[in-house]
């Protein structure tokens, strides 16, 4: 069964964040994983989507900490003790 993470940023409509957002979902899932792209959902999915059972990994993308909804989102991660993985580069 592979780890659901969580794909954590700044999230907007625009073309460039969509991007950002789908190169992580991708680069995540060949590395094994199961994200969970929150680009398309709405605030209150994202935070459902967060605290599913099987979720317990969160991944940053650069500039998520501009973000006031993705602060909360990681402090939902950090009180639940997620693996909380940093973006190292543009993938």
């Amino acid at each position: 069964m592979k780890n659901k993470i969580y794909i954590c940023g700044i999230v907007n409509d625009s073309e460039d964040t969509i991007y950002k957002f789908n190169r992580a979902e991708e680069y995540l899932k060949k590395t094994g994983y199961d994200p969970i792209n929150p680009v398309n959902l709405n605030f209150k999915d994202r935070i459902r989507e967060l605290v599913q059972e099987d979720c317990n990994h969160i991944y940053l993308l650069e500039g998520w900490n501009y973000s006031t909804k993705a602060q909360l989102e990681i402090a939902i991660a950090e009180l639940n003790n997620y693996l909380i993985i940093r973006q190292k580069h543009n993938v």
